[in-house]
């Protein structure tokens, strides 16, 4: 799918998710499969980190609010932060009964000013940073995390595009990805959304992704200043997680040594 002219290609999501719904169904979320696996790969990534309920935590492309949910229902002070006004007006029928300790916001990443430095004590991304593909969005998008996360913090990026072969041409522009890539954004393709549990075909707009090995994953994280703890892969071999801190100069202790 296509993004609008005159909008940011990555406003392509925010289509993606209308387009979804139109076909008769509430949220566009994954197998439930995979819903359980982020859970455990971030109830892991809390528990190896001593993250306790009274920290404040970023989810960095939020969508309809799952983890949002989950994360309140820990306990914790939660902000969520997406570009989709379709997926944010979901997020938000699903928190409002946690009140004001959950905290939805509508906006671009990418052009974010209305926080302070520091602002997060733990950060989480769910497939957001695969979405922008030009070195400059990237580069970017990461360099706002560090910015809004308190030194020390760590940083969850979690089923991440991968691929072994990621191609590493300088790529400067969204059309100039789409031709090296060769990704098709045109045609949709058959896939599963749930109601209840239950499979429900859909046909689910294509949108540009941009994979990175984890090689290249660390060198561009190292380069807006975090520091690389460990990644995996996953078993079907396209996706990763792996887990990043904003250093702390005060911080003597080495408690986040890779496990």
């Amino acid at each position: 799918m296509r993004p609008d002219p005159d909008k940011s290609y990555y406003t392509a999501y925010d289509k993606r998710y209308r387009e979804v719904y139109k076909q008769g169904v509430p949220h566009w979320t994954a197998n439930p499969s995979d819903l359980k696996s982020i859970v455990l790969t971030i109830d892991g990534f809390l528990a190896h980190h001593r993250i306790s309920a009274d920290v404040s935590i970023a989810e960095f492309g939020c969508g309809e609010g799952f983890v949002s949910v989950y994360l309140l229902a820990q306990g914790y002070a939660y902000t969520g932060i997406d570009i989709s006004p379709a997926a944010i007006e979901k997020a938000t029928e699903r928190i409002v009964s946690y009140g004001d300790r959950g905290l939805l916001l509508c906006t671009d990443l990418l052009n974010i000013t209305s926080f302070t430095e520091e602002t997060y004590d733990v950060g989480i991304d769910v497939g957001c940073l695969e979405m922008f593909v030009t070195d400059s969005d990237r580069q970017l998008y990461l360099n706002n995390l560090y910015r809004m996360l308190k030194p020390g913090a760590p940083l969850l990026f979690c089923r991440a595009a991968f691929d072994p072969d990621a191609i590493e041409d300088y790529i400067d522009t969204y059309d100039n990805w789409l031709t090296i890539a060769k990704q098709d954004v045109d045609m949709p393709e058959l896939r599963n959304a749930y109601k209840d549990g239950t499979p429900y075909p859909i046909q689910l707009p294509n949108i540009a992704v941009r994979p990175r090995n984890l090689v290249h994953y660390e060198q561009e994280l190292e380069h807006a200043g975090f520091e690389f703890l460990k990644g995996r892969i996953s078993s079907t071999g396209v996706q990763a997680t792996f887990e990043v801190r904003k250093p702390d100069p005060e911080d003597d202790d080495d408690l986040y040594e890779d496990y």
